[in-house]
């Protein structure tokens, strides 16, 4: 071959080479883009997903513990944004079935991801009540539950030891404690859906407890048999230990039934009775302090046809018991013999507020027994005792039957 012909050759086949080379680094050049630009793409969808994760997470507590959240952020205009970032409200999706829709929508660089979360309304969601019963056939008391979306009770198993329970309270995060008749004295368990009944820390020595009632996640609450308000935490908290603090009442009070605040902040309420009559007062933790409520006026209802009938001056007990709400709105019983059973209901001026005005709910409806069911309502109840408010505030009591061996577990009428 010719040098210049070789040359042309090597000429041709350096640039073929040349070629494939500058194709091949266009190529890795592109890809890499890509890739660089596909991690971004998923880095920025992560994000944006875990952005709207958790102002859903806020919005859900926020919905939970604030009344007024569903009412004031029911569109995007109207929009929660306490996370940066990130609009959610709620909505009512349409159809036969239709449910509230919580939304939030995640904004980073002019991105967006949303996530939608169905929610039941008050109507399609559950509410369980309890009750302290004696097993069939003999044996140790049973915890029975039920609920209004259920045909029939079910119970916990039995507290190891334990024959007797003498009260019962569920806290708002699914746990129910009990307090159980022990020789001597008496002892606090707590029962964990998978995990079975566990032991508290013991009361102090020589002191019962009774009328039990928790709050949370932070404060356990009973009465004491020293005539002191119990009170145990049960925080998590590593500066908080679990132990037992006694409380002395107002001067010159008896305590009667107590309940503690459900939303889990440091206040607990007692009923008593004092040189002047029935008191209710609330005790804050924080201040260490007491504060008297005003005192209701008497109202009488007649056993046989639930009608107004006379009343004023004091109120004669509040035997029935004892239930607060999360928003400091009180509801006490009394049963002040032949006439009905009734219960007063305190609404604060403001929550939290220990001024506002007392008013009577409508009374509870008696019933009869025939062998083993309930016939329809006959009378009104003259005398019911553990006041229960379940998970949307609705208040239920135990009537007894006339013959005082058997009892029900009622919703009142009217919610209040």
């Amino acid at each position: 071959m010719k040098p210049s012909r070789r040359r042309g050759v090597i000429l041709f086949t350096a640039l073929v080479i040349a070629a494939i080379m500058m194709i091949w680094a266009v190529a890795a050049t592109y890809q890499a883009n890509f890739q660089t630009s596909a991690t971004r793409h998923s880095y920025r969808k992560s994000e944006l997903y875990y952005l709207a994760k958790r102002a859903t997470s806020r919005a859900l507590n926020l919905l939970n513990v604030d009344p007024q959240w569903l009412a004031a952020h029911h569109s995007p205009e109207t929009a929660d944004v306490s996370t940066p970032g990130t609009r959610c409200w709620a909505e009512s999706a349409t159809g036969p079935s239709a449910k509230i829709v919580l939304r939030c929508r995640a904004t980073i660089g002019g991105t967006e991801e949303s996530m939608s979360v169905p929610i039941l309304k008050d109507s399609d969601s559950d509410t369980h009540v309890y009750s302290i019963t004696p097993a069939v056939g003999g044996g140790p008391d049973l915890i029975a539950w039920s609920s209004k979306n259920k045909a029939a009770w079910e119970s916990l198993p039995p507290i190891p030891g334990v024959q007797k329970i003498l009260s019962t309270a569920p806290s708002p995060n699914g746990d129910v404690f009990a307090i159980g008749q022990l020789s001597p004295g008496t002892g606090l368990w707590r029962y964990r859906k998978g995990q079975g009944w566990l032991q508290m820390p013991d009361p102090p020595a020589n002191v019962s407890l009774s009328s039990l009632s928790t709050g949370g996640n932070e404060q356990l609450v009973c009465k004491g048999s020293n005539n002191k308000l119990m009170l145990l935490p049960l925080s998590n908290s590593q500066s908080e230990v679990m132990e037992w603090k006694s409380v002395s009442p107002p001067n010159g009070i008896v305590l009667g039934n107590v309940a503690a605040n459900p939303s889990g902040t440091a206040v607990a309420y007692a009923t008593g009775a004092g040189p002047s009559g029935q008191v209710v007062c609330q005790y804050d933790k924080t201040n260490d302090s007491w504060t008297s409520y005003p005192a209701p006026v008497a109202k009488t209802f007649n056993n046989l046809t639930g009608a107004a009938s006379g009343g004023g001056g004091a109120v004669s007990d509040f035997s029935g018991g004892l239930v607060a709400s999360g928003t400091g709105k009180l509801f006490a019983a009394s049963n002040p013999g032949t006439s009905a059973s009734v219960v007063y209901a305190f609404k604060p001026d403001a929550p939290g507020a220990t001024t506002g005005t007392w008013d009577a709910v409508p009374p509870l409806p008696a019933l009869e027994w025939q062998g083993t069911d309930v016939t329809n309502p006959s009378g009104y109840a003259t005398k019911v005792e553990h006041l229960q408010l379940d998970e949307k505030g609705g208040l239920w009591a135990q009537s007894t039957s006339p013959d005082g061996k058997k009892f029900s577990i009622i919703r009142f009428p009217t919610p209040p």
